[in-house]
């Protein structure tokens, strides 16, 4: 797996994430400052010209690697580390991830659907952060299809995205603790991991557009299970 530009302080954010005080002092004494620089100017390098642009080694592609999805996949949604603990009666799995979650409960979870429409083959993977490893569902090949089309249309082409990622959510995971805001939050936790995932695709050299074109129904087809139980919120793609 590569490296990134900001690997070194992932894992002190990620627990800022989950409440704990963020020591940066540590930072200066492990000089992780200078990743944090290299954060900032990557940042900085992507508001750029990024396609024509080389960032301290990286070079931003316009052709995409689908050999770089498990590595991307592994770097945004990854688990850094799993703790429990009892509130009210219920055992709850705390996560630290590089992105943000309500109770640290993490009710997100990361697709992948892959079309290769000359040969009409399509395909969705689940990614395990437990096991970094992704796992093919058995899906309708036209409803995977179908979600990929209307990615394509949201971004006004005629032809749909090569791959995408899709953002789920269980939010009855974090529904008994944050009631009537359950929703809500992962959908502000969805769009800190969509920043996530548009980073990391940056710096393994893949650009990558979010969508806005979901089909919760369509998704529920794809992936064999309720909307009541999962529901797609967000959506990143990849000509």
């Amino acid at each position: 797996m590569i490296q990134l530009p900001f690997d070194g302080i992932i894992n002190d954010l990620a627990r800022s994430y989950a409440g704990e005080a963020l020591n940066t002092s540590r930072w200066v004494e492990e000089e992780r400052c200078q990743d944090l620089l290299r954060l900032l100017d990557f940042m900085e390098f992507l508001d750029g010209d990024a396609r024509s642009t080389e960032f301290d080694g990286w070079e931003v592609q316009e052709e995409l690697s689908i050999d770089a999805l498990p590595s991307i996949a592994t770097h945004s949604f990854d688990l850094i580390e799993q703790r429990s603990q009892n509130f009210d009666g219920h055992r709850i799995d705390y996560q630290l991830r590089p992105y943000p979650s309500a109770g640290a409960a993490h009710e997100l979870e990361l697709f992948c659907l892959l079309g290769d429409a000359l040969n009409s083959q399509f395909q969705v993977f689940h990614f395990d952060p437990l096991e970094c490893a992704f796992t093919q569902l058995v899906a309708p090949p036209r409803v995977v299809q179908k979600l990929l089309d209307n990615m394509g249309r949201c971004w006004q082409q005629t032809t749909p995205p090569r791959a995408a990622f899709i953002i789920a959510t269980r939010h009855q995971r974090i529904a008994f603790r944050y009631t009537g805001i359950a929703y809500r939050s992962s959908l502000i936790s969805a769009g800190c991991a969509i920043q996530t995932l548009s980073l990391v695709s940056q710096a393994h050299g893949i650009q990558g557009c979010v969508a806005g074109g979901g089909n919760s129904e369509l998704f529920s087809q794809c992936v064999g299970e309720p909307e009541s139980q999962i529901a797609s919120i967000a959506e990143f793609g990849y000509a």
